[in-house]
């Protein structure tokens, strides 16, 4: 199996990626908010890379992007997430390592 593309975190001013795909359960619970992506990719089958950003002890949805017309381009995630990008819905541990 091809090891999917983590999502990233940023978290003073470091990127890490991901060992956890934060959006898809909020996907799942909203279906009709995920972003549709024209192209399937074997290292990308959720069809998105999402980078989010801890500022003030607050979990943001920082850019969502996904692929259309074989180019990665970036998603407007406003509408998405209203609530000035914030992801307010997530509550939990993010365990972030270079081991993984």
């Amino acid at each position: 199996m091809t090891r999917q593309i983590r999502d990233r975190l940023i978290y003073n001013e470091n990127e890490y990626g991901l060992n956890v795909e934060l959006l898809e359960r909020y996907f799942r619970e909203f279906p009709n908010k995920k972003p549709e992506s024209e192209l399937k990719e074997t290292a990308l089958w959720r069809g998105y890379i999402a980078t989010f950003e801890i500022k003030d002890q607050q979990l943001y949805v920082r850019e969502i992007e996904i692929f259309k017309n074989a180019d990665l381009n970036a998603k407007v995630v406003k509408d998405l997430f209203p609530n000035n990008k914030k992801f307010d819905w997530f509550s939990g541990l993010i365990r972030i390592d270079d081991f993984r």
